[in-house]
């Protein structure tokens, strides 16, 4: 059960609401848990989104060769023999693309943004066929300077794959586990 919400004081500034307990745990009891939504998270000098850094955890980039192809709804949307492959701990590698092999045409900017503690604020593009289909780091945080102004697209499914060397790549699972593209 949580127990009441907390204002969180700092200064002359406060934010109702972004400080609570629990007693779900008795681990827990006595200790109060603080909102990653509600408040500015710093290290040092530096400001933190959505979590604190591991230091288990690491993003990797490395230029690569291999031909990549997008096709959304129909649509080829993006040919790159130049993507930067993100290695990133626990997930699937992923294919960011020079914005000059990407159909800009084909998409619209969204009003979504996310961000990641790794590589930082996301700006999402739509296609008429799948909404927020690929994003970019437009100035992505100092540690991964190599995806800066390239395009990731997020989706597979019905309306929407890649291919990498001329196999099928699931967006989700390792491109080891991708097949021939659909016909």
């Amino acid at each position: 059960m949580v127990t009441a919400d907390r204002a969180v004081l700092a200064g002359d500034r406060r934010a109702d609401a972004s400080a609570w307990g629990s007693d779900a745990f008795p681990e827990l009891t006595g200790h109060v848990t603080f909102s990653w939504d509600t408040l500015e998270w710093w290290e040092e000098d530096e400001q933190v989104f959505v979590h604190a850094w591991s230091p288990y955890h690491r993003v990797d980039v490395l230029p690569s060769s291999r031909r990549v192809e997008v096709f959304v709804g129909g649509d080829k949307v993006a040919d790159s023999a130049r993507p930067y492959l993100l290695f990133e701990t626990h997930l699937p590698t992923r294919y960011y693309l020079p914005f000059a092999d990407v159909r800009a045409d084909l998409l619209v900017a969204s009003e979504t943004v996310t961000r990641c503690p790794y590589k930082g604020v996301a700006r999402y593009w739509s296609h008429p066929a799948v909404p927020d289909v690929a994003w970019s780091y437009p100035e992505p945080i100092a540690e991964n300077p190599r995806i800066r102004g390239l395009c990731r697209s997020t989706r597979s499914g019905s309306t929407s794959y890649w291919t990498v060397g001329g196999w099928s790549v699931h967006t989700r699972r390792s491109p080891d586990r991708g097949g021939p593209p659909p016909r």
